[in-house]
């Protein structure tokens, strides 16, 4: 056991914690589980007999179960209980990649939607005077474009994709995207990571300030 204990511990030195490494560590504790199973049905295989050396002590010394027993209850093997492990953390791992996919995907669309409606910024601004020192915006163009471009992307959630969480995983898993880029808005009686708005709502309330005219010299 002790070899074992070695050979396991220069594993973890040398690998990151994957699946694989798992598998691979997994065959270390199955041979770890396998001595000690041997040596407890040994001990108690001499406790119960008059002749220590038996022929049952002997053939156990020779064969190793694969699971082991405690009060008639079959037990899963440190072997299998690794598998399981490193199949878990691999679901684990899916889990959260499809969630930053997700979270990533909206965003980066978002903001590309965001960029074009600053892109056409240009064709709505025009000279406002012969003096050329004012230009003339186009309010209405700019305003109902941000406008559309909010309520478009409200109800698309950085985090979950679809239904809702609780508060506390809810601000999780903003922290975990990175705290800035969104914020945690309750929706059906639930909460969600919505899209940092932030930069939208500035502009539409700096154009609320120009009045209610359809384009304002400046």
């Amino acid at each position: 056991i002790r070899t074992t204990n070695q050979a396991l511990k220069k594993e973890l030195s040398q690998k990151t914690l994957t699946k694989t490494s798992l598998e691979e560590i997994a065959l270390h504790s199955s041979q770890i589980s396998m001595d000690v199973n041997k040596s407890a049905q040994l001990l108690d295989i001499l406790s119960k007999t008059e002749y220590p050396i038996n022929k049952d002590a002997r053939e156990l010394l020779h064969s190793a179960p694969k699971e082991a027993e405690l009060d008639g209850y079959e037990m899963i093997s440190h072997r299998e209980l690794w598998a399981k492990i490193a199949d878990s953390i691999n679901d684990i791992n899916e889990q959260y990649l499809k969630v930053y996919e997700h979270a990533v995907s909206s965003y980066t669309q978002m903001y590309q939607e965001f960029s074009a409606v600053l892109s056409s910024l240009a064709g709505w601004i025009s000279p406002g005077g012969n003096d050329g020192n004012s230009v003339k915006l186009q309010v209405k163009s700019l305003k109902d474009a941000l406008t559309t471009l909010k309520k478009n992307y409200e109800d698309k959630p950085l985090y979950p994709a679809t239904n809702t969480v609780s508060k506390q995983e809810a601000n999780k898993w903003l922290t975990e995207l990175g705290g800035t880029i969104g914020t945690v808005s309750a929706k059906n009686g639930g909460y969600v990571v919505s899209i940092n708005m932030t930069p939208i709502n500035n502009m539409l309330n700096s154009l609320d300030k120009l009045g209610t005219t359809d384009e304002v010299v400046l």
